[in-house]
């Protein structure tokens, strides 16, 4: 019973050292994610072009959001929120052409567009930085 009891403080206490050693590192890499200004970003992308057409309408004509939930860049996942410097306009059709398919509730789903490339591989090299930090 002794030898079972000394075992078990030994493996938690082993356990929570190793938490303990490792925590700060993930929590650093997963604190590095992509900067807001993707937000912009995309939505300039997107409806960039007719900002000034928005802005001439009645103030709550369209809709504003303060963040899009960006779901995948092409066949990449990435589940993230992104604020906006500011609320925009946020209408609920695309512009024919777009590099997004817009889904309910401001979640957008960006197509293989090189438009996003940089996006891509920005999001793809935090989560990288996080597999790496949480599988040591």
């Amino acid at each position: 019973m002794a030898t079972v009891r000394i075992t078990n403080e030994l493996t938690s206490d082993i356990l929570t050292n190793a938490k303990a050693k490792f925590s700060t590192d993930i929590r650093d890499a997963e604190n590095s994610r992509p900067d807001h200004y993707w937000g912009d970003f995309i939505y300039d992308a997107i409806f960039g072009k007719y900002v000034s057409i928005m802005d001439q309408l009645p103030t709550g004509f369209i809709p504003t959001r303060e963040k899009v939930l960006v779901r995948r860049v092409g066949i990449h996942p990435v589940d993230l929120h992104f604020e906006f410097s500011m609320p925009k306009a946020w209408p609920a059709i695309l512009p024919l052409g777009s590099p997004v398919e817009l889904h309910y509730g401001g979640t957008v789903m960006l197509d293989a567009s090189p438009v996003w490339d940089n996006f891509r591989k920005e999001v793809q090299d935090w989560r990288d930085r996080t597999a790496t930090e949480t599988a040591e």
